[in-house]
């Protein structure tokens, strides 16, 4: 079967909840019954990265080249899927990221939104990945009609995320009513759904029993696409 390599560690907990639920995708779709049904999967938790946002505040020429030399890494251990926890590490890539064997995950929020209607869709996600949707470094699509939050919304958002999820200082689960906040502000300004555009608003949100129907989730997307791809091609080489 084939493996997927995973450049995680940005950050380590949205690293293990996408792994979670590539697993739950793959059981509830191929129904392993040892051990070697599974695929191989190399983890590298790339937790000394740089930070992404400050990055493209500052130039993300660096990171952008970290990145790819990481990825090439995996591809060279024998990994036919390369994916990438972080959103806002796809926004550091930019256009490169949709080439080779990474899964391109902006692409893929797209195929969702499409399948949604003509919005408008509000966006969850930290600033970097805000300045450079707005700057059409990274696309979701051809929609026009993404909605943001405002700027004491968003200082917000990332004190949940940096302050207190990143640092450790607070659970997932003390995190989820700030998150419901600016999820049901942006519907409220119209949006008729949102995307986590952060793997930890997906971390967050959508275990929770209070997850709502409106919430885009890029990482489960992710993980459904790589099954149905692992299903298709179960033989291809690793």
């Amino acid at each position: 079967m084939a493996s997927i390599g995973i450049l995680g560690g940005m950050g380590p907990r949205a690293t293990q909840y996408f792994v979670g639920e590539l697993l739950n995708e793959f059981e509830n779709a191929a129904h392993p019954i040892s051990d070697q049904h599974y695929p191989d999967m190399f983890v590298h938790f790339a937790c000394s990265n740089p930070d992404r946002t400050a990055a493209i505040e500052a130039d993300p020429t660096g990171l952008c080249k970290l990145l790819r030399e990481q990825l090439d890494q995996l591809e060279q251990a024998g990994c036919n899927f390369l994916m990438m926890p972080c959103i806002t590490a796809y926004a550091v890539l930019g256009p490169i990221g949709a080439s080779g064997a990474l899964v391109n995950v902006p692409d893929l929020i797209s195929r969702r939104l499409a399948m949604l209607g003509p919005g408008p869709f509000g966006v969850l996600s930290t600033r970097g990945t805000r300045r450079l949707l707005g700057s059409k470094r990274i696309s979701f699509g051809s929609t026009e009609k993404l909605l943001f939050l405002d700027g004491s919304q968003e200082e917000y958002l990332m004190q949940i995320i940096y302050k207190d999820l990143k640092s450790g200082a607070t659970t997932r689960e003390a995190a989820i009513g700030g998150m419901l906040s600016l999820y049901e502000a942006l519907r409220a300004s119209g949006a008729s759904h949102v995307i986590a555009g952060c793997t930890e608003v997906e971390m967050v949100l959508a275990p929770d029993l209070r997850c709502p129907d409106g919430l885009v989730c890029p990482m489960r997307c992710a993980a459904e696409w790589i099954v149905s791809q692992l299903i298709e091609r179960p033989n291809e080489a690793s």
